[in-house]
């Protein structure tokens, strides 16, 4: 009876040395060391970011739903996302999410040069539920990514006067391991 929290432990012991058996008839101990259970709580296990710094990925610890019934599918409203360091600023609601599995993959709105100095947080507006009605907590970890410097592609070439002109071609991302 009452709210789960997913701090509960379920210890199970045997009530005498009589009632349960192996499969070759001897009985089990009444002392037992390896009996208890938790009930988890989902989490966020781990973040990344696209290439492109398009999207973030966010993968939880197990089915997550939107009531606390195990129903609902979770929907951009219930992820906020915020930033700091670097020069870039972010929209706080995701643009967009898709779901496969436990991943769901939220649409990020930057504006601004992102320069690699930035760290994205995505945090959970709303309790999100398993499907044993055991609610998250608001405060998570694992759910920090870096963004990827973009640097603009200039070249320069003549111009039907002479003169060298700017031509932006492209943007580029540096992953960490070159940069």
């Amino acid at each position: 009876n009452g709210s789960k929290s997913g701090d509960e432990i379920i210890k199970v012991n045997p009530s005498s040395t009589s009632a349960i058996f192996d499969a070759d008839g001897n009985s089990i101990s009444i002392t037992q060391s390896n009996n208890e259970v938790g009930i988890v709580r989902p989490f966020i296990i781990s973040t990344s970011i696209a290439s492109d710094n398009s999207t973030i990925s966010v993968t939880f610890s197990q089915s997550t739903f939107k009531n606390n019934d195990g129903t609902g599918i979770l929907i951009e409203s219930n992820f906020e996302l915020s930033i700091v360091g670097g020069t870039a600023t972010i929209v706080s609601i995701p643009s967009s999410i898709s779901i496969v599995g436990n991943v769901y993959t939220l649409g990020l709105v930057l504006n601004g040069t992102i320069t690699g100095n930035e760290t994205v947080t995505v945090n959970l507006s709303s309790a999100i539920y398993n499907d044993s009605s055991v609610s998250t907590t608001l405060i998570q970890s694992n759910n920090t990514v870096k963004l990827h410097p973009i640097i603009v592609i200039k070249l320069y070439g003549p111009s039907s006067n002479g003169d060298y002109t700017m031509y932006v071609t492209g943007f580029a991302t540096i992953s960490p391991e070159i940069a």
